[in-house]
């Protein structure tokens, strides 16, 4: 695979620079990993966020109709939970906020985390697992529901919902009610590499 990295150290930062200046619409949220779209005017905001290295999820599906807001991990890591709560304090608690989250067991701990601590400071704050993988983990034989690209189907949804005044309640009963009808698998012909990682490592 061929990648154009000039430092795979800063392969985040850059790329994020990058979407801002080809999307005047989007900006960066204090100084964290994190973008929002600055058109929207919603009731309630839809946050999702993850480890880099997926795009176009999360960043990518920042916009009109989609997501508000995106909060990004180094390559292939959540963000820790100190970024997550960085960033939403910086939105501030004026408006309520969905988090939607892909089904991974450090991911899920991160946002819920972040959420707990949140809430306890008066935020409004609601949470839905994306888990519609039906791929089966190698080690255990066990189907893994991880959230992949199913979370672009619920993105889709909710952002549909968001724009017509859903309430965050309902948003998350909409979501609760998508996920168990969402069904995907995934197929991949090689592993993933990481920038600065030689190939076959």
């Amino acid at each position: 695979m061929k990648k154009l990295i000039n430092a795979p150290e800063q392969v985040v930062e850059q790329m994020l620079a990058g979407l801002l200046l080809a999307h005047p619409t989007l900006h960066q949220i204090g100084r964290q990993l994190a973008i929002a779209n600055g058109n929207l005017k919603r009731k309630v905001w839809l946050v999702s966020g993850g480890g880099s290295g997926h795009e176009p999820l999360d960043v990518g599906y920042v916009g009109d109709g989609l997501l508000d807001a995106a909060i990004l991990g180094p390559v292939f890591t959540p963000p820790s939970v100190e970024s997550i709560v960085a960033t939403m304090k910086v939105l501030g608690p004026k408006r309520p906020y969905l988090f939607i989250v892909k089904n991974f067991a450090s991911d899920m701990r991160h946002f819920t985390l972040a959420r707990e601590q949140l809430v306890a400071e008066g935020y409004q704050i609601g949470l839905v697992s994306v888990a519609d993988d039906q791929s089966v983990d190698p080690d255990t034989l066990t189907a893994r529901h991880r959230g992949v690209a199913g979370t672009v189907l619920m993105i889709k949804l909710l952002g549909a919902a968001a724009d017509a005044g859903m309430a965050l309640a309902d948003l998350q009963t909409l979501a609760t009610e998508v996920n168990h009808q969402l069904v995907t698998l995934g197929v991949a012909l090689s592993s993933t590499e990481a920038p600065g990682q030689k190939a076959g490592l």
